[in-house]
Parts: structure tokens; sequence; C-alpha cells
């Protein structure tokens, strides 16, 4: 009898079922062979504008979505008030894009989520509970979930609900006491989040948070009609399935305050200066070899513009970006960046950046680290990395 016990014992471990032994074995992982094994994931963005600071009416970018295969392409919205739209002057976005293509068919798996949101005072941010079935998405079987911030659209000019919003009459054009939101806010920051990101068998759950806070400045009618302004939003977030190393998560914040510059400033750059090396450099702990290939994402980014005040900023620019060492990816360089610089200037800069992002191994596959930058005048733009901006 105890030598059939013993041999039964031994056909199950070679179907790697427990009988009697370690406890802590890492159990088998099946990743499904339909999942979406290519994407880009973003690294950095920097969105800022050329000459002034201005309002912000449309912001953000968008990966474009071409099915199951990396991108190419990006769209970037930016537009100001109209100082940026060529009814008052056309000043021009500058802009920066970083990320890595990945492409890795059984060890990495990704499914994109999009959210449209409406944000209303007094807060403008909301906070979303997102479901993914797995399955569904083709990611079932992996061994860990993260889910990325991917791409963020922002817009002013939309319906004002609130009948106490002081719209022009159609046709019209503002006065002291009306304002029309295709002109923009000024801000006290910009976020888009996944917290709390949670499997329960095939369902993965996380809370999308986003933000577009403002407040006031020095522009009557706006400040008035701040208090009922509405703005939508659109996020995308990537989910990530992984069946390889163990990632290794981090996440990184610094608080910068600027003094009020002179007025009448004229400035042949940005007199706001980045975070020091010191602060921006983060040392990942981590167990193992360094991977011989890898991609970075981010989870969570943060500006809280004068968080201890109550008034708003007009933007000269804002960026982030993850530079992990060429030699140790486990040593980065977190360069999260506000700048509300111009020629006519109003008050000093209080600036508290947070992100939260993860480094993943990919021990089979390719990655290609891409970036694009530029300019552009009025609007919005689709960008592509091309072979001279890799």
């Amino acid at each position: 009898m105890l030598k059939t016990t013993l041999f039964f014992c031994f056909l199950l471990s070679l179907t790697l079922v427990a009988c009697g032994g370690d406890d802590n074995e890492s159990p088998s992982y099946h990743p499904n062979p339909e999942a979406c094994s290519e994407a880009f994931v973003l690294s950095g963005l920097k969105l800022g504008w050329k000459n002034l600071n201005h309002r912000i009416s449309l912001w953000g970018i968008e990966p474009e979505s071409t099915g199951c295969e990396a991108t190419n392409d990006v769209a970037i919205n930016h537009v100001g008030g109209d100082w940026t739209t060529g009814e008052m002057l056309n000043d021009y976005t500058v802009y920066r894009v970083e990320g890595t293509r990945v492409s890795a068919p059984g060890t990495v798996g990704f499914h994109t989520v999009t959210l449209p949101v409406v944000l209303d005072p007094p807060e403008w941010e909301i906070t979303e509970p997102i479901e993914v079935d797995l399955a569904a998405a083709n990611l079932d079987g992996f061994a860990q979930y993260f889910v990325f911030v991917h791409g963020l659209y922002l817009i002013t000019d939309v319906d004002q609900p609130d009948p106490n919003y002081p719209m022009p009459e159609e046709g019209e054009e503002d006065d002291t006491s009306t304002y029309h939101p295709k002109y923009g806010w000024t801000t006290r920051g910009i976020a888009l989040q996944a917290l709390d990101v949670q499997q329960a068998d095939n369902l993965l759950h996380f809370d999308a948070a986003v933000r577009f806070g403002l407040g006031p400045s020095d522009r009557a009618n706006m400040n008035e009609a701040m208090a009922y302004a509405r703005i939508e939003a659109r996020a995308q977030f990537l989910v990530v399935g992984t069946a390889g190393d163990t990632p290794v998560t981090g996440s990184h914040s610094y608080r910068l305050t600027y003094p009020e510059p002179d007025a009448l400033y004229l400035d042949d750059g940005q007199i706001q200066e980045h975070a020091t090396e010191e602060q921006r450099t983060v040392h990942l702990a981590h167990e193992g070899d360094i991977p011989n290939d890898y991609f970075i994402g981010c989870t969570g980014w943060r500006w809280d513009l004068n968080p201890d005040g109550e008034n708003g900023y007009y933007i000269r620019e804002l960026s982030w970006f993850l530079r992990p060492e060429v030699d140790d990816p486990f040593t980065l360089d977190v360069d999260g960046y506000a700048s509300h610089t111009s020629v006519l200037m109003y008050d000093a800069m209080d600036h508290k950046f947070s992100i939260d992002f993860v480094l993943v191994p990919v021990p089979e596959g390719s990655t290609e680290s891409v970036h694009t930058e530029g300019e552009f005048g009025i609007g919005s733009e689709q960008v592509s990395f091309s072979p001279e901006n890799l």
C-alpha cells in the first residue's frame, strides 16, 4: 500500500501537482497564445509653448491604435487661449514623446482600455472603477498584471450644463460678465493614474483616476465662470500581463518652489530649473542580475500645482520622463517638470510632482526605444516615430 501511494505521488509530481511537497513552489503559468504581444509603452511626455505661458483648453497625447501591433503614430493635442489659436496671436507647441516598442510573444501581453469621463467642480477629479475580463481580452494565464497609463485627452470647449455658467450668446464675444470655455482655464494640476490593481480569478480590477484641477488667476470673467465649468476627458490605459522574470515597481516624488520672477521678464527659455540630479535619481531595490532586455512603463503621474493654495497658473511647460541608465536600468533619472514663465508674470510657483512606474524584464522577445520631438502650429498634430527619431 505504501509503495502504491509513493508511486501515485511521483506521477502527480510530474504534472506539477504538489504531493507533500514545498508549499512555496512557484505555480505554473500558461499565457493565452492569442494574447496581443506587441505595444508601444509610453515613458515620457513634454508639452510646452515656444514663446509664452497660456491657459489650457486642449491638452494631451493619444497613441494611435493599430490593432495588435506596436503603433508608430501618436496624436498630440495642445491649445491654450486665443494667443495660441490665431485669434490674437499664434504661439507654437513644443513637444517630445518617448517610449518603447515591445514585441514579446509568450512573455508579455497587452490590452488597451479607453475611458471617457466628465470632470465637474469643485474638484475636477474623478475615480472610476474598471473591470477587465482577462479571458475576453486574451490576457488570461499570465503570472502578474499591471496597468500603465497610456494616453489622455482633455478638452474645455464642451457643453456647460450648469444654468449658472455665464456663456456668451451665440455669435457674441466675451465681455466682463461672460466667458467662453473654448479659451480654457488656468490650472492647479493634471493627473492620470491606475490605482489599486487587483486580480480575482479571470477578472482584473483597478481605479482609473483623472484630474484637471482649475484655479483662478487674473481674469475676473474666467474666475466667475470657473465655478460652474465642466471639462471632458478621455483616458487610455494599457493592461500588461507578464510571465517572465519578476517586474520591479517604484515610485518617486518631490516638491519644487520657484520665486516670482521680475515683471516683464524677457526669457530665453525657462527660468524655472528642473529638479537637481540628486532629487531626480532613483535606485530600485531588486534581486538577481540586470536583465538583458526590458521596458519601463508608468502606472500613474500627477502634477499638483500650488497644492496649499487656490490660484491656478498659466502654463509654459508640463513634462515627465523615466530614463533608466544604459548600464544599470535599476537606476533611473525621474524628471517631472512644470513651468509658468513668460513675459508677464503674476506669481511664484509651487509644484509637487509624483509618479509610479514598473520595470519589466523581457527574457524573450525584443524592445526598441523610440522618441519623436518637434513643434507645430495651431491645435492638434499626428506625429510618427520615424527612423531618424530612433
